[in-house]
């Protein structure tokens, strides 16, 4: 057989700006393979050599290589596992009918096939092994297998098996399907066992057959005194007054909707506020304007108005002061012994200027019991309950009196001139103690009021 062709490079040249490949090849031999190598799945490097392609293998490449793990079986193509007379399974690994081609269970032992392909020998009592090859005339540590109980009866002894084991030994197991009469609840999943079967619980359930409601409670998840009630896989809180959340973990602001009126402050407290009051107001919200008249502080008959954080007194006639506390005094005259005639003027009403004349004070006072309806109608106006046209004709009519007061006082003084003149013509006396002529008197607005 002539094996591949191998030729090699003999030099080559490398420069740093320009690659140069030069090769020379020599002169390509043929290699001759071992006698006897497939022409197809064999091939040489050398002389004498014989490499198999990959799936072939043996001396010569005449093998295919078996499917990996395959037992009892064969193959035509590389990597195949035909199984060979008896066998069966994907890896050849089953035996066909043991118990009819072996015979294998010894002293009446009872051979049953297996579905991968082995068997097994039931021994009678009094035996044991594999193919009941034993005899047993005690329990002794072989007796009974798969942790199967052994008990000593007159013919020998007796094995109780466990759950999932059957045979005299306990050395067979039976298939267990219990899972189908469906014993998990609440939608559990059922995995059969050996020794019986296994739920696994849906969440929130708990339990051998899934048969109980996990109590999601017992960590107490509530918060602030919420009271929890347990459902499935969750909890839900009811949570007390002033507080929310899923846990009643949040306290609720009760000032966010603004209970405090008239610019009162608001303080949030659990499930309740308090209200800093402005000054004059009083009340859960503070939207009771505090009566400052309650305490009735006009006096003397006034009566009382009342104001935010104040009040107005409007005083009876005849009395003043913020409190109607004081009197409107009007002075009597006292005659005076200089020899002269004394005008005074008389009360005619209530409303008319008294003016009064005093030798000594060379003064004239004048009273008005008419400015009081002027004070009263100041105070309104400084209680801000009548408008500014009510003050401006307050002053109108104040100018108006005291022009009048000013005339009526010009009037004494010509009257006093009058009766001066009268007196030294029908009186004559000596110089000192000639009286002085009376002095005019200038009667001024601020000379007036009171």
């Amino acid at each position: 057989m002539v094996g591949r062709q191998w030729c090699a490079s003999r030099e080559r040249f490398l420069t740093i700006f320009v690659v140069l490949v030069a090769s020379t090849l020599e002169t390509c031999k043929a290699v001759s393979c071992k006698p006897g190598c497939h022409d197809i799945w064999g091939y040489c490097e050398q002389d004498g050599e014989c490499l198999c392609q990959p799936g072939w293998t043996g001396e010569l490449c005449q093998e295919c290589d078996l499917f990996p793990g395959c037992q009892h079986g064969t193959c035509h193509q590389p990597w195949q596992c035909n199984c060979e007379e008896g066998w069966t399974g994907r890896f050849c690994e089953k035996e066909l009918d043991p118990c009819d081609k072996k015979h294998p269970c010894q002293n009446n032992g009872t051979c049953l096939d297996r579905e991968d392909g082995g068997y097994v020998c039931l021994c009678p009592r009094g035996y044991n092994g594999v193919d009941c090859e034993v005899r047993v005339t005690d329990c002794s540590a072989y007796a009974c297998l798969n942790g199967g109980s052994c008990i000593l009866t007159p013919a020998g002894f007796r094995c109780l098996c466990p759950y999932g084991y059957t045979g005299s030994r306990c050395e067979s197991t039976f298939e267990i399907k219990e899972c189908e009469e469906g014993p998990c609840e609440n939608g559990g999943t059922c995995d059969d066992t050996s020794d019986g079967f296994k739920c696994r619980c849906m969440p929130g359930f708990t339990g051998p057959r899934c048969e109980s409601l996990v109590n999601e409670c017992l960590s107490n998840p509530c918060r602030n005194g919420g009271h929890c009630l347990d459902s499935i896989n969750a909890f839900i809180c009811r949570c007390p007054p002033g507080f929310v959340g899923d846990r009643c973990e949040v306290d609720v602001d009760d000032c966010l909707t603004r209970p405090c009126l008239n610019g009162a402050t608001c303080s949030d407290m659990i499930n309740d506020f308090s209200c800093t009051c402005s000054q004059g107001y009083t009340g859960k919200h503070c939207h009771i304007n505090i009566d400052d008249c309650a305490n009735q502080p006009c006096q003397n008959g006034g009566s009382c108005q009342d104001g935010v954080n104040e009040f107005v007194c409007t005083c009876a006639s005849g009395y003043g002061g913020d409190l109607c506390e004081s009197a409107d005094s009007v002075l009597t005259p006292k005659p005076i012994q200089t020899g002269r005639t004394v005008v005074k003027a008389q009360n005619t009403t209530e409303k008319m200027l008294l003016v009064h004349i005093y030798e000594k004070e060379k003064t004239v006072e004048v009273s008005q019991r008419a400015l009081k309806v002027v004070k009263l109608i100041s105070y309104c106006v400084l209680g801000l309950t009548i408008p500014c046209v009510g003050f401006m004709v307050v002053i109108l009519v104040r100018r108006g009196r005291n022009g009048s007061i000013q005339r009526r006082a010009d009037d004494v003084n010509n009257l006093n001139r009058d009766i001066e003149a009268r007196m030294l013509v029908e009186e004559p006396q000596s110089p000192e103690n000639r009286p002085q002529p009376a002095k005019e008197i200038n009667v001024t607005r601020d000379s007036l009021l009171i």
